[in-house]
Order: C-alpha cells, then structure tokens, then sequence
C-alpha cells in the first residue's frame, strides 16, 4: 500500500510537470490531423514549435527518469 501512495503521487507530480501541460495542448491535433480547420500538423506547426514540443518531451523523460529512480 506505501508503495502505491508512493507511485501515485510520483504520477501526480509528472502529470502537473509543466512542460506536460504545453505537449497536451498539442498531442491531440497531432494525433487527430483532421480536428485541424485546414491544413495537416505539418503545414500548421513552425520548425521552432517542433523543436519547443520535442524539447518538452526530453525534458519530461528525464525528469520522469529522475524521479521514479527515488523510488
């Protein structure tokens, strides 16, 4: 039971991560190209906010990393 408080609020803690709040915003649209008015994701996203996203992505792996190597 400790260990699954202990995982649950680990999970609390990369849910309410900021950078997973910004790919959010994006995951959908990507994944569902025809929720776009016009255009695909590709015609849509700038060079500069595919690199932000990815960035992003690192970022949540290392930290998702760093913390479930405490546990």
């Amino acid at each position: 039971m400790l260990i699954r408080k202990s995982m649950s609020k680990k999970i609390e803690q990369i849910v309410s991560y900021a950078p997973t709040q910004e790919l959010d915003k994006a995951y959908i649209p990507i994944k569902y190209q025809n929720l776009h008015p016009e255009g695909s994701p590709y015609e849509i996203y700038t060079e500069k906010e595919v690199r932000m996203l990815m960035d992003y992505a690192k970022r949540i792996i290392k930290y998702c990393e760093d913390l479930l190597s405490r546990a």
